[in-house]
């Protein structure tokens, strides 16, 4: 697990399995993990550097998920924005590239560039109920920190 938690020893699984656990259930939950894990580093951006987000403005390939950006916008409390463009991250290399050899003068330049495809707001009237499941999950996840003994954090074999 990676920041804030950071455990090297940490495992994966998925706790609370039934006979009447279907495929949907495990993709529900691995996109409510998601959600969770983007909204504990999100409350560390914000306990670190006390910088006030607006908007927050994602892309990738699993932020084609709506129910994924849905829950995190309810979580963060702000409003989620989907970029046009689904792989933002090299558009960005090309703004920076463009503002150091003086295409655009200013960030500001780019503004318009920057095109949300859906726009999500918060639901707070979920938000108890959404916290209520971290807090269950965050005691699942403390059951799989520091799994492995030191020095051994390769996967395990199911053979």
């Amino acid at each position: 697990l990676q920041a804030p938690i950071n455990d090297a020893l940490a495992a994966c699984g998925f706790i609370g399995l039934s006979l009447e656990t279907r495929r949907e259930h495990l993709v529900r939950a691995m996109l409510e993990s998601l959600a969770f894990r983007v909204y504990q580093i999100y409350r560390t951006l914000r306990k670190e550097t006390n910088y006030k987000f607006l908007t927050v403005r994602v892309d990738g390939g699993v932020a084609q998920n709506d129910f994924l950006l849905q829950m995190i916008s309810t979580l963060i409390d702000k409003k989620l924005e989907r970029s046009d463009d689904i792989e933002a991250s090299c558009l960005g290399a090309c703004f920076l590239a463009g503002l150091g050899a003086g295409i655009w003068h200013n960030k500001n330049e780019l503004k318009d560039l920057c095109t949300a495809k859906k726009i999500f707001y918060p639901e707070p009237e979920k938000r108890d109920e959404l916290f209520a499941q971290m807090k269950n999950w965050e005691r699942g996840l403390d059951r799989f920190t520091n799994w492995y003994p030191k020095g051994n954090t390769k996967t395990r074999s199911l053979s």
